[in-house]
């Protein structure tokens, strides 16, 4: 058998391989180098650029020098700077160039509309806000307009660079090579970086020119100002050598006329009462500050009007009457004496006021004034006490109704389950029966057959199917009765102390067991979330208030969009060191306009009869009182969300009793049992 030798390679052909391979390795090596000393030579353009840029103290020298550097350090056959005209045509103007041009700016022709001569790496770069790179201007068409000129002179390739300012593109940046492909991706990017510092460079040489221009303009301004001022000043001395002379004669005839009105109007403002000073005809004369503030007029504006003005419409008729009657015969029926009148405010708002009306005898005629109290505050604080009084009332009404129920109820609930105990016993005596029913029928037919018709006629059967399930449905009933009489004795808080600390959990679930009833009538459903809040020290019974108001507040914007159905959702979270109850509906909304109007006592918009106008006014002084503060969030259409903000701690003062108003420091009272609505559709 015959062996094959590998034959080795020829010394020559080995020559050759690995010539070839260090041939290639050489040329890597060579691309390498010239892609580093490219970038290197683009990077040392880019900081003599910006060292250029320091030192430049005008905008030509500025452009000039940053060509000459690309030119120089880079080593680019032509640098040049065009600007975007706009005018109709939408040239390109040269203005600063370094390297070999030889009269090429003089043939180019430009534009950066997008027409032929807006194609090239300038009109691209402008019109695209792109930089454009044409790799070899002899196989670009859209080079073709430039390519003769371009290759009489050396160029072979171009990129165009846009020169930005924010939203504004103030020309472009050309660079031309010797050489095809003399722009890669690395050198590319530092020309960016380049045309950017150029961009800064020109806007902050216009902005240091624009800012020395203005300083100039302002120094002229300056100088003509002091000018004007000299003269001026001047006329002014010899004016008011004169005018000191006559000022003098004035004040010596006037200081008796200044120091008696002085006097008066001391007394009128100085009064804590609106005092209205009124002619024979009915023109007011004088207006104090504190009518201004009762009327909410400026003085200004009532001067000279009638008396009228302040008086509801329906009024007027009868105080003109009473007018002319007393200027014709002296007889007066008020004169002297304090009445309850109605006055009207700017806004058109009737409110309550207290009139002494005062006639003088002066020479130039009668001269009437009036002394008014204005009584809306004390009215409020009237109606607060009285509706405090009937809710303090029907808390321990409540408590008393639900004391009495408890009795008989107890007695019911032992007595059904004694019932459902001996039920199952009979239940167990009937199965007993049925078992033995075939031998007492054949002992005593007749007997068997008087109970089988007892058995039919009471319908023992569905007795014996449902007797379990009415007892166990009527024991559920009591226990709802027992839980909603509960829940009226957690909510009035008699038998517990004023201030305590309470699971806000307690306070939304008590509330919405006693309208858990009106919630399913209206098809409203109820999400929960808590977030594991600390217990609060509070007033329970009056936080307890607060809650009801705002979940009958939601439930009554749900049905006021007729929709039918409806959701309310309620969230406790904890904040540092306060509680947030969240109470969100998507009810009707509240309108922008009265949003600031809802927590002010009286204020509502349901009709006549139903709704006070305290509860939310109410509840906003509750949640002061305790520290906190209420937040509103609303949207016509889309529904509202309330936040009541809480401290854990209390406010760290003492509290009323449980029930009764804890007083606000705005003046509000609180103590509402009964929810009261001031929302548009609350």
């Amino acid at each position: 058998m015959m062996k094959h030798e590998h034959r080795p390679t020829s010394q020559p052909q080995q020559i050759r391989q690995r010539s070839a391979a260090l041939v290639r390795v050489n040329e890597a090596l060579a691309a390498e180098i010239r892609e580093r000393w490219r970038v290197d030579r683009a990077r040392k353009a880019l900081s003599r650029c910006n060292q250029a840029l320091i030192r430049a103290s005008d905008e030509p020298q500025f452009l000039r020098e940053l060509c000459r550097v690309i030119v120089e350090v880079a080593g680019y056959r032509l640098c040049w700077v065009g600007y975007a005209e706009h005018d109709e045509a939408k040239s390109v103007s040269p203005v600063a160039h370094a390297g070999y041009e030889e009269g090429y700016l003089e043939t180019l022709r430009v534009t950066w509309a997008d027409t032929e001569r807006g194609h090239g790496p300038v009109g691209k770069a402008i019109r695209t806000r792109e930089l454009a790179v044409f790799r070899d201007v002899t196989h670009n068409p859209d080079f073709a307009p430039w390519c003769a000129e371009a290759l009489r002179r050396g160029y072979a390739s171009a990129v165009g660079i846009p020169l930005l300012s924010g939203s504004e593109v103030l020309g472009a940046l050309a660079i031309l090579a010797a050489e095809p492909d003399a722009f890669d991706e690395n050198e590319v990017q530092l020309l960016r970086e380049l045309a950017d510092d150029l961009s800064y460079g020109i806007v902050a040489l216009r902005t240091r020119a624009a800012c020395q221009g203005a300083e100039e303009a302002l120094r002229r301004a300056h100088d003509e100002l002091e000018r004007r001022v000299e003269e001026r000043t001047a006329e002014l001395s010899r004016a008011n050598t004169l005018l000191t002379r006559e000022i003098a004669d004035r004040e010596r005839a006037e200081a008796a006329l200044r120091t008696s009105e002085r006097l008066y109007r001391q007394l009128s403002e100085g009064i804590l009462e609106a005092i209205v000073v009124a002619d024979e005809r009915g023109r007011i004369k004088l207006f104090n500050p504190a009518a201004q503030r009762a009327f909410g007029y400026a003085e200004r504006e009532v001067l000279g009007q009638p008396l009228s003005l302040l008086m509801p419409p329906e009024d007027r008729e009868a105080h003109e009457q009473a007018l002319r009657r007393y200027v014709e015969t002296r007889e007066a029926r008020d004169i002297g004496r304090t009445t309850e009148r109605q006055g009207l405010r700017k806004g058109g708002e009737v409110f309550p006021l207290e009139l002494l009306l005062s006639a003088i005898e002066l020479p130039e005629g009668i001269v009437f004034l009036g002394a008014i109290h204005d009584l809306t505050r004390r009215r409020r604080m009237q109606a607060m006490i009285v509706q405090a009084e009937k809710l303090a009332s029907l808390g321990l009404l409540s408590a008393g109704v639900a004391h009495e129920i408890n009795n008989p109820l107890a007695y019911v609930a032992n007595n059904l389950a004694v019932l459902e105990r001996d039920c199952r016993s009979l239940s167990e005596v009937l199965e007993a029966y049925e078992q033995a029913h075939p031998a007492l029928a054949a002992a005593s037919p007749e007997l068997a057959g008087r109970i089988d018709q007892i058995g039919e006629a009471v319908d023992l059967p569905y007795i014996r199917a449902n007797l379990e399930r009415l007892l166990s449905s009527t024991l559920q009933g009591v226990k709802r009765i027992s839980s909603i009489v509960e829940n009226l004795r957690t909510f009035a808080r008699l038998d517990q102390a004023a201030v305590d600390r309470m699971d806000l959990q307690q306070a939304i679930a008590g509330s919405l067991e006693l309208i858990r009833g009106q919630l399913e009538q209206r098809h409203i459903t109820v999400e929960q979330q808590e977030g594991g809040v600390l217990p609060v020290v509070c007033a329970p019974a009056q936080i307890n208030q607060v809650v009801l108001n705002l979940l009958v507040n939601a439930m009554q914007a749900i049905e006021a969009t007729g929709r039918g159905a409806g959701r309310i959702e309620i969230e406790t979270r904890a904040r540092g060191d306060e509680v947030i109850l969240e109470v969100a509906d998507d009810g009707c909304g509240i309108p922008a306009e009265i949003l600031p109007r809802i927590f002010d006592p009286f204020f509502t918009t349901k009709p006549v009869g139903q709704g006070t106008g305290l509860g939310l006014a109410i509840s906003h002084g509750i949640v002061a009182d305790h520290g906190g503060r209420i937040e509103v969030e609303s949207t016509p259409g889309r529904g509202s969300r309330f936040l009541v903000i809480l401290p854990v701690e209390g406010k760290g003062q003492g509290h009323g009793q449980a029930g009764q108003a804890l007083p606000a420091g705005d003046g509000r009272r609180s103590g509402d049992q009964q929810p009261a609505s001031e929302l548009p559709c609350y």
